[in-house]
C-alpha cells in the first residue's frame, strides 16, 4: 500500500529531515510529516552564525537546502497533523488529517512552540503588533519602534534583524545578564537604535486594536513604568510539542520526553529526536545528530524484523 512505510519520522525540522535524510540513504521506504512550517523554528532566524561551514545562510535558506537534500535521497515531504499514534509493534499507525499512516518504525521530532507571556489580552493582539517572528513581520514595522522580549539567542537575533529596519529597539530581559552569545549582545551594544530594558518583565498590553505600548514591571525596585511601542517580538522561549504522545512515550517533568543520547524510547522501534527530548544544549547542530542517531537506530531496526 502507498501508505506503508518503513520509517515515518514526526517533523519537519533539522531533527527530522536529518533523519529523513539518513534513512532514505539507507534504502528505507521514509515518509516526514510536518504540520506546519518546513524547518521549524529555524527558519525565524535571519542568519545562522553556529552552523559549521554555513554561517551567513537563513534560516529559510537553511531548511529548503535540508529539505532537498532529504528529497534527493528518496524522502518523501508531507504536509499534514498528526492526530494520534496506535502503537504495535512492527505496525505502528500514525492518524493523520487527512489519512492514516502504517510504519514499522516511527521517529518523533516534533520539536517546540512559542512560550506565550501570559498577560491579558495576550492572545487576542498576536498579529496586531505582537510577533513571534521577527525575519516574517519585521518589514511591517519599518521606521518604527518596537521591543523585543527575551534574552536568549532568538531574542538577541531578533533584536539585530529589526534594528535595520526599525527606528528604536529595545530589549526587554526579566535579568540582568543575556543567556544569549556574547558576540550578538556586542553586536546590539554597538547599535546607536537599541536600548536596554533589563530586570524588567512584561505586565500589561496596550492598545484596543493594536500594540501601542506595554507596562514594564522592574523586578529589583517593584516600580511600574510605560514603553510606547508598535511592534512586540515575544522571544522567552518554547515548550515541547509532545501532547499527542505523551501516553506512549515517557516524559519528564517539563514535558520533555525522557530519552537520552541514543535517542531510543521504551517502545521497540520508536525514536525521538531534536528539541523534544531532554537535553543541556538546543542548537541546530545537536538537533542534526539526534535525527542521524535516531535514523541510523531506526533503519538497524527494521532491518532486525
Amino acid at each position: 500500500m502507498s501508505n506503508e512505510y518503513d520509517v515515518v519520522i514526526i517533523g519537519g525540522g533539522t531533527a527530522g529531515l536529518t533523519a529523513g535524510m539518513y534513512a532514505a540513504r539507507a534504502n528505507k521506504k521514509t515518509l516526514i510529516i510536518e504540520k506546519e512550517m518546513i524547518g521549524g523554528q529555524i527558519t525565524y532566524t535571519h542568519q545562522i552564525y553556529n552552523w559549521p561551514a554555513g554561517q551567513g545562510l537563513s534560516g529559510v535558506e537553511y531548511s529548503m537546502k535540508l529539505q532537498e537534500q532529504a528529497r534527493s535521497f528518496g524522502a518523501v515531504v508531507e504536509l499534514d497533523e498528526v492526530l494520534g499514534v496506535d502503537y504495535k509493534e512492527g505496525d505502528i499507525v500514525i492518524k493523520c488529517t487527512s489519512k492514516e499512516y502504517h510504519a514499522k518504525s516511527l521517529i518523533i521530532a516534533t520539536g517546540m512552540k512559542h512560550r506565550r507571556m501570559g498577560v491579558e489580552r495576550e492572545e487576542s493582539l498576536i498579529g496586531s503588533g505582537i510577533s513571534f517572528c521577527a525575519v516574517c513581520d519585521g518589514a511591517f514595522f519599518k521606521d518604527a519602534e518596537v521591543a523585543v522580549y527575551g534574552g536568549g539567542n532568538t531574542a538577541l537575533e531578533d533584536a539585530i534583524f529589526v534594528s535595520d529596519i526599525c527606528k528604536k529597539v529595545t530589549i526587554i530581559h526579566r535579568r540582568d545578564q543575556f543567556r544569549g552569545e556574547e558576540h550578538l549582545e556586542k553586536i546590539l551594544r554597538g547599535k546607536p537604535n537599541v536600548e536596554f530594558a533589563l530586570n524588567k518583565t512584561i505586565s500589561e498590553l496596550h492598545g484596543k486594536f493594536a500594540i501601542s505600548g506595554v507596562t514594564l514591571h522592574d523586578k529589583v525596585t517593584g516600580e511600574d513604568s510605560e514603553l510606547n511601542v508598535t511592534g512586540l517580538f515575544v522571544a522567552i522561549g518554547q515548550i515541547p510539542n509532545n501532547k499527542p504522545f505523551d501516553e506512549i512515550i515517557e516524559t519528564d517533568k517539563a514535558g520533555f520526553f525522557d530519552i537520552g543520547e541514543n535517542c531510543k524510547t521504551s517502545k521497540a522501534g520508536v525514536f525521538v529526536a531534536g528539541d523534544c527530548r531532554r537535553k543541556d544544549v538546543r542548537q541546530l547542530i545537536t538537533a542534526a545528530a539526534d535525527g542521524a542517531v535516531a535514523a541510523v537506530a531506526a533503519s538497524s531496526y527494521v532491518d532486525s524484523l
